[in-house]
């Protein structure tokens, strides 16, 4: 009997174990003298839980992903551990379903097997420097590695979800092109839409809803995470959750002009009655949203948020989701940590929005990659305007207005560079000069 285990007069057999994802072994626990202990006597358990799950009689079955921990058998007092290691595989058929499977210091990322390896590689680096962002952002670390499955193009990810994460799903993933599943801890992308965007914003921001998630301990089962119970459905706002994962989109490099949209658009909300966060705290609410509202919802949420960590900084902002851990509701977190009612935050909020931004109407620009994007807002909502862009190279373009008065205008890459004025053309033909900006 090993020493370790002699002073114990318990000890697990075989002490160390080494399975692959989803497979079983069978463990026992034994008294000193190698005699094992009748079945139910000795109570199991798994750190970390996602490892896998072990039952009365000692039989193991690995989780989906790869990583390393222990099976402590209890016994009274006494309690004995074993090392276990569940591996990572090459490849994995998952309903039906081939993969390649690249295990990186932080994730296993299922890449649906006729995807380039390029693309494979490409894949796998973002998850490692996207992990390491949202955490030191967050100042939180994953518990656990995560699980993202990688299919290749909408053709696959549709179905390819339905089939992984169950029917409920079907919604989420026709109005997305990535998302994370609470339900089975796993995140799931569509690879050729998310990588249309420079540059890549969408993992990020699932990684964010994954670690708010465990950090508030929002998940279905088990129901126990880090030694404490949680409550079923912690009070997490939909617009809080949101807007977290869309402030960290905004921190990639070259994503500066998420944040510069988000600041002018929600300055032309904030003069309607529409989309309070009183109006986007239901998540029921909030995947139904469609069309423009679908869209602004998230704009809106973001500078919620970038309000809340200007109040009270990102300290702030995990004490409250540390707290509604504990099983504080969302108002009364925000309370201990603002010291004051979020109905005070709430009802400053709109005016806010609408001082960040003068002029208004007006117009803006912002880089992403080689482009420069001009935010045009506070127009006339659903007016067609005429746009004149002067410069080493000309533009005139007539954009229509979003309902809330907002547009977009691009300047590609094919513009050179230097010094540039846009302005609005009046049904007189007069410019009137709004903005000046260096490409």
């Amino acid at each position: 009997m090993p020493a370790g285990f002699a002073s114990t007069g318990i000890a697990i057999e075989p002490r160390t174990v080494v399975v692959a994802v989803t497979e079983e072994t069978d463990l026992a626990a034994v008294q000193s003298g190698g005699a094992p202990f009748g079945q139910g006597t000795v109570r199991w358990s798994v750190d970390p839980i996602e490892l896998g799950t072990v039952d009365a009689r000692g039989h193991f079955t690995a989780g989906p992903r790869s990583g390393t921990g222990s099976v402590t058998a209890s016994l009274g007092t006494l309690s004995a551990t074993a090392h276990v290691t569940v591996s990572c595989p090459t490849s994995r058929s998952v309903r039906d379903i081939a993969f390649d499977v690249w295990c990186t210091d932080s994730a296993d990322l299922y890449v649906e097997a006729r995807l380039a390896g390029d693309d494979a590689a490409a894949v796998a680096a973002l998850a490692e420097s996207d992990t390491a962002a949202v955490q030191k952002d967050l100042a939180r670390a994953f518990r656990t590695r995560a699980l993202i499955y990688v299919f290749a193009d909408t053709s696959s990810y549709l179905p390819g979800v339905r089939r992984i994460f169950g029917e409920r799903t079907g919604a989420t993933a026709v109005e997305t092109d990535a998302f994370f599943a609470p339900w089975v801890d796993a995140i799931a992308v569509d690879w050729r839409e998310i990588s249309r965007d420079v540059p890549i914003t969408g993992l990020r921001h699932e990684l964010t809803h994954r670690l708010v998630w465990q950090v508030t301990g929002s998940r279905t089962s088990p129901a126990e995470l880090d030694g404490l119970q949680k409550a079923p459905a912690p009070d997490v706002p939909a617009w809080f959750d949101e807007g977290l994962a869309h402030v960290e989109e905004s921190t990639l490099a070259g994503a500066g002009w998420i944040a510069v949209q988000d600041r002018t658009f929600t300055a032309a909300v904030s003069r309607s009655s529409h989309l309070s966060l009183s109006d986007l705290a239901d998540l029921q609410k909030w995947n139904a949203r469609t069309g423009t509202d679908g869209y602004y919802q998230y704009l809106v949420a973001a500078e919620a948020v970038r309000l809340l960590q200007a109040d009270l900084g990102q300290t702030g902002i995990v004490a409250i989701l540390e707290r509604i851990r504990d099983g504080a509701s969302f108002r009364d977190a925000y309370r201990a940590i603002a010291g004051s009612s979020f109905d005070v935050f709430t009802t400053a909020f709109a005016q806010r929005m609408r001082a960040a931004v003068t002029p208004y109407p007006g117009i803006t620009a912002a880089p992403r990659a080689r482009q420069s994007v001009l935010m045009l807002y506070g127009f006339t909502p659903g007016s067609l305007v005429t746009f004149s862009v002067s410069g080493p190279a000309s533009l005139t373009s007539v954009e229509r207005m979003d309902e809330y008065g907002n547009g977009l205008l691009v300047l590609g890459s094919g513009y050179p560079v230097g010094s540039y004025s846009v302005g609005v053309l009046g049904g007189d033909g007069k410019l009137r000069p709004m903005y000046a900006f260096t490409k």
